[in-house]
């Protein structure tokens, strides 16, 4: 009878075990649905710069003035906001469109007619801007599927004292 008792208590640990996971899946499963909207403006907004000195990771290749800047070069330029679904701004992200081939030389030449390689490119430096670390994840993910629908090539770095996971806090 003793035996069969802690037959019962293991099979039960087990559907516990069994469940907890179940549960925590779920859980995971919620927390990833969290739809990032993606909004993408040729200006920014007045806050812009603001934000992005709080964040203590701006740098001017993020700012409004390095947009003035490529503009003078005549480089369309981009500003992307992750925005939460109640409106709240978790991170941004200044990209330049630029034209991979430009130059008129025999190796720009030959690849600008090539009908599969990728044309132009969107580059940035130092971004995305993560204004809340609990988000990260599906900043870069928002991120992905944007660059994926545009099928540009890309040539973008994070800044270098971020981690993929940042923590970062408003003092």
């Amino acid at each position: 009878i003793k035996n069969t008792n802690y037959l019962d208590y293991y099979q039960n640990l087990i559907l516990l075990s069994e469940i907890t996971k179940r549960i925590n899946t779920k859980f995971q499963g919620v927390t990833k649905m969290i739809k990032i909207k993606l909004e993408i403006s040729n200006d920014p907004d007045p806050e812009w710069n603001h934000r992005m000195i709080s964040s203590g990771f701006g740098t001017i290749y993020q700012s409004q003035e390095r947009a003035s800047f490529l503009e003078y070069e005549n480089v369309p330029s981009y500003f992307l906001k992750f925005l939460l679904p109640n409106g709240k701004i978790i991170a941004q992200l200044l990209v330049s469109e630029r034209e991979r081939f430009s130059n008129n030389n025999l190796k720009a030449k030959f690849f600008k007619n090539l009908p599969l390689i990728k044309q132009k490119s969107f580059e940035w430096s130092y971004g995305p801007i993560i204004f809340d670390s609990n988000y990260t994840s599906e900043v870069y993910n928002s991120l992905e599927k944007f660059l994926l629908s545009k099928n540009f090539k890309v040539n973008g770095w994070t800044h270098p004292l971020v981690s993929l996971q940042p923590n970062i806090t408003k003092n």
